[in-house]
């Protein structure tokens, strides 16, 4: 009963990132664009008012500080043209942007994607050395990893709409400024923002699995179309 109550949870987890975000990448494509990603942020962030609000930096890891707003881009994204690198270079904006207007909540959100991530292994851990002490059987072990797991999915679903809060403004600065000169740049970057603002609706282990998927998905669709553009000429 515990195991088929803790799958409710994960699943719709899933779900939510199959149709929310594998989805809407797929859609958005990855062409190359007109701007770099270190282009594309200091852009965003001019227009969004928050350029003396936070400080831009490369280092090797991507990822947004609070108190003081630190936005940290890494050398694949700062140099990226790709749609997909600059959809996630404009989500980076949106969490800078929620740890400026209102960093409690985008604490709360980085602590939840940390918690999914890292609660479960725990506990899987635990849970293995348990078992092999034979102090507790395979059945009830695999319920209590469905449990922790289904822990970690409410805490990315409860949490999501932060980064999707943040997504949708910097989509629409995308959208109503002259950020890239062609139209269909803008929506296509605007449209892997938001997508990718549900990336990590799931626990961090499934997130790593699903990504890994989402990468080979796009590599045949980006495939397939330069094949279709060469057939043609």
């Amino acid at each position: 009963m515990i195991l088929l109550i803790s799958l409710v949870p994960t699943i719709l987890a899933i779900v939510v990132r199959k149709f929310f975000c594998d989805r809407g990448v797929r859609l958005a494509g990855d062409a190359a664009t007109s701007r770099t990603g270190r282009e594309l942020a200091a852009l965003l962030l001019t227009k969004a008012g928050l350029s003396e609000k936070v400080e831009v930096v490369e280092k090797r890891r991507a990822e947004v500080k609070i108190a003081p707003a630190k936005l940290i881009l890494s050398k694949r994204l700062a140099e990226g043209k790709n749609v997909i690198a600059l959809g996630e270079v404009a989500l980076l904006c949106g969490h800078a942007l929620m740890a400026v207007k209102n960093p409690d909540l985008m604490k709360w959100r980085q602590w939840a994607v940390n918690f999914s991530f890292a609660f479960p292994i725990f506990t899987l851990v635990v849970l293995i050395f348990a078992i092999v002490a034979a102090k507790l059987s395979v059945t009830l072990g695999l319920a209590i990893a469905a449990a922790a797991l289904a822990l970690g999915s409410g805490m990315s679903l409860a949490s999501v709409q932060v980064e999707v809060q943040g997504a949708k403004m910097m989509a629409t600065i995308i959208d109503q400024s002259r950020i890239f000169p062609r139209l269909k740049e803008s929506e296509a970057v605007a449209m892997a923002c938001k997508a990718l603002a549900y990336r990590q609706v799931v626990p961090g282990a499934i997130e790593w699995l699903m990504g890994k998927d989402m990468e080979k998905k796009i590599a045949r669709e980006v495939g397939k179309r330069v094949a279709r553009k060469v057939m043609r000429r």
